[in-house]
């Protein structure tokens, strides 16, 4: 599949089955989206992945976080196959918008990488990500933040359809020196 088919092709999937990639996979996978931008491989980020038969013990925390915080939803995205949480640890050599752009980009490249192995992605950013009993049992540290979740499995049902591109063109602009230098004269 080429770069283009994937992006066209890719779509959230909210019934995930089994297989996921393990970790062999994900490692091998995670590779080429390092690729993308890498700071001068200082790496500001890292995954923990949760596997389908591990996510009961996050999932009692969540439950019991959000019913403090009078909220549902969260505890209901578990139980899909494989669960890759992305933390963002920041390294003080560079500025904290370059290391989220390339965090972004390790993210979204991540997404189309699994989608061209036949698996699908859907990511959820809030899904518990200021939550202290979670950031507790995953291992996060105080000065880390955790960005969001990349639910990932087979899609029960394989749907190949194109999504419809839309005219962006007056979303982009060309600069002209010549009509900056006519303003400053």
């Amino acid at each position: 599949m080429d770069v283009m088919t994937a992006i066209l092709t890719q779509e959230s999937e909210q019934a995930l089955v089994q297989p996921a990639p393990g970790a062999g996979e994900f490692a091998y996978l995670l590779r080429g989206a390092a690729t993308v931008s890498d700071l001068g491989e200082r790496t500001s980020w890292r995954w923990i992945l949760v596997q389908a038969s591990d996510q009961h013990g996050l999932a009692d925390c969540l439950g019991s976080a959000l019913r403090n915080r009078q909220q549902s939803g969260a505890a209901a995205a578990l139980g899909i196959p494989l669960l890759a949480v992305l933390v963002y640890s920041p390294d003080t050599a560079s500025s904290e918008r370059e290391q989220l752009t390339a965090v972004n980009s390790v993210a979204c490249t991540m997404q189309l990488l699994l989608h061209n192995r036949g698996y699908a992605a859907n990511w959820r950013a809030e899904v518990f990500t200021d939550l202290a009993e979670a950031r507790s049992r995953l291992g996060v540290r105080d000065e880390e933040q955790v960005l969001g979740a990349m639910e990932i499995g087979t899609p029960l049902a394989r749907r190949r359809i194109r999504k419809p591109t839309r005219d962006v063109a007056d979303r982009m602009s060309f600069f002209s020196a010549a009509a900056v230098d006519l303003k400053i004269a």
